[in-house]
């Protein structure tokens, strides 16, 4: 019918033409005549009109024509409430039909009512910032079509929790999502390839995601601030890691396939996760001194130890972790070295510190390496400690647990002193040759017996242990170290072996309660304050061999002195 009536209307002005006739008129549905010059008139055709297109008068979202066919979205009027939002998929303007193919930059950006939004399959473009700001969406779905997230499409979306990204996606660029404390629920398709600078960065609530093989480049401080992620795995595909990348997700436990040996890592990538670790063919446990806090000093050209950085102390850097796990091994200028010491007061002042994890390949302790760790509970030392440095656990007041390794051959004065947590306990040491004294709690310091393999007592061994009544010391000792009962006031009786050949700086300083000591012939050193100030002590040196040597106020204001010769 359509066709014939075409074909008449043709026709009709054909055959007006033919007599010269210069008017044609058409009557319209509502009674109206319409008159047209003939001239004027090159085509006549049959047009239908396209219900499914929404007229733009109707909405109150504002359209650009991008194409003879296209339009997109650029706003919307800021009197109307937007909040459930459905983007219709062809827009009708100025009489004309157009599909809707985009979102323009910044179209909805700060729009706070906005609650969601229903994309048509036809949009194949988000603008720069659409939705920046829209602090009423909780979840979003993008439309298929889509290949790239612009940028800051959802940055500041707060209470944005779920978001569904296309396969089609290979591009996610800076401040996508940045600060969407909210989003907790999001699934990287498997073809994106990079992800821009901050795109991720304050999503606190962001617990897990996992990177596609697809991955090649993290942007700078990309995943900055997310607390939440645990466990991340980046594949062998990424090769561009860069500045800041997971900057301060302290509870981050991050493995990198570095078998190919090809990814690069900006400054303080990882400043702040909780461990990394690179894996490699020949090296599984090698990491760079990039992507930890920790910093290296390298010993040999194959060792490195753990050292203390002034920087980061009064910066309270390491004070931002509860929990530090040292790497067996770390590469420094692209070489591999095997850390083999926590270097001096390397953690010291950490008294944030609760839990540290040491590898076997550590065998030195540095003096005051952990002094003041005020919350450190455990601590694991490695089986083939060889050394622990004076005062390496020092007011440790929270450590709880600690087993000396055999391999143990030095451990420096006051290495636990102030650790009163620690189960009380005699530590003998050396293959059972050196007696480091009592750590713990000194109220259980009572009455002591000493192995007879022990050879020497250390400096300091039993400082302050003022409920110490008696000790048994054996024959097999030989020397008696500085300030090694110190202020033992309940001490009333003590022999001294005729092996031992010298008496430490204060060794038995303020031990009111002795009466009566012999020193024997083969002791030759008595040093400085050596029984300073036994007010009730009586003491009988045998100096028959005439060698012994006497420092200042070794025996200041004993109640006697006896030199027998």
């Amino acid at each position: 019918m359509k066709k014939l009536l075409f074909f008449f209307i043709a026709a009709f002005a054909f055959c007006l033409s033919l007599i010269a006739t210069t008017d044609m008129c058409v009557k319209l549905n509502d009674g109206k005549i319409v008159k047209y010059n003939v001239k004027d008139v090159s085509e006549v055709f049959y047009v239908r009109n396209d219900s499914s297109a929404i007229d733009t008068s109707s909405t109150p979202l504002i359209f650009r024509i991008t194409s003879d066919s296209t339009a997109e979205v650029i706003g919307y009027n800021s009197s109307s409430y937007i909040g459930a939002l459905s983007i219709p998929k062809k827009a009708q303007i100025d009489g004309k039909s157009y599909t809707v193919t985009g979102i323009g930059d910044n179209a909805f950006r700060g729009c706070s009512t906005l609650t969601s939004v229903d994309f048509p399959e036809s949009i194949t473009k988000i603008g720069w910032d659409a939705f920046n700001g829209c602090i009423g969406l909780t979840s979003i779905k993008i439309p298929s079509r889509v290949t790239t997230l612009e940028v800051g499409l959802f940055n500041n979306c707060s209470n944005l929790a779920h978001v569904e990204i296309p396969e089609g996606v290979t591009t996610i660029e800076n401040y996508a999502f940045h600060r969407c404390y909210s989003l907790n629920n999001v699934k990287l398709p498997k073809n994106v390839k990079s992800i821009g600078n901050s795109t991720f960065a304050w999503c606190n609530s962001l617990t897990g995601l996992d990177i596609p093989n697809s991955m090649t480049t993290l942007g700078n401080y990309a995943f900055h601030g997310c607390v939440g992620l645990t466990n991340m795995m980046l594949p062998s595909s990424v090769t561009d890691i860069r500045i800041y990348a997971f900057y301060l997700c302290e509870n981050l436990d991050v493995v990198i396939d570095n078998t190919r040996d090809s990814v690069s890592v900006g400054s303080g990538a990882f400043e702040g996760c909780k461990s990394v670790t690179f894996l490699k063919e020949n090296d599984q446990t090698a990491i760079d001194t990039s992507a930890t806090p920790l910093k290296f000093r390298i010993t040999s050209d194959s060792t490195a130890e753990v050292i203390h950085d002034l920087y980061h102390q009064y910066h309270n850097n390491y004070n931002k972790f509860d929990t530090i796990m040292i790497p067996e091994k770390v590469k420094i200028d692209g070489h591999i070295y095997t850390v083999t010491s926590i270097g001096e007061s390397a953690f010291k002042y950490c008294d944030s510190l609760k839990h540290i994890s040491i590898p076997s390949s550590v065998n030195n302790i540095g003096d005051r390496a952990f002094l003041y760790c005020a919350t450190m509970e455990n601590i694991d030392l490695p089986s083939n400690v060889k050394n622990i440095g004076k005062m390496a656990f020092d007011s440790c007041y929270q450590l709880k647990n600690i087993i000396i390794p055999e391999s143990v051959r030095s451990i420096g004065e006051e290495a636990f002193y102030g650790c009163y947590d620690l189960e009380p306990q005699l530590v003998i040491y050396d293959n059972g040759t050196k007696c480091h004294g009592w750590i713990g709690d000194s109220d259980y310091c009572i009455d002591i017996i000493l192995p007879e393999s022990v050879t020497s007592i250390d400096n300091h061994a039993f400082y302050y242990c003022n409920r110490l009544t008696s000790i048994n010391i054996p024959d097999s000792v030989t020397s008696i170290g500085k300030y090694a009962f110190y202020d033992c006031n309940s001490l009333v009786s003590i022999e001294i072996p005729d092996n031992v050949t010298s008496i430490g700086q204060y060794a038995f300083c303020w031990c009111g309660g002795l009466t009566s000591i012999r020193i024997p012939n083969s002791v030759t050193s008595i040093e400085y304050g050596a029984f300073y100030d036994c007010k009730n002590l009586d003491v009988t040196i045998d100096n028959s061999e005439g060698n012994v040597k006497v420092e200042n106020n070794a025996f200041y204001n004993c109640k006697s002195v006896k030199y027998l010769k």
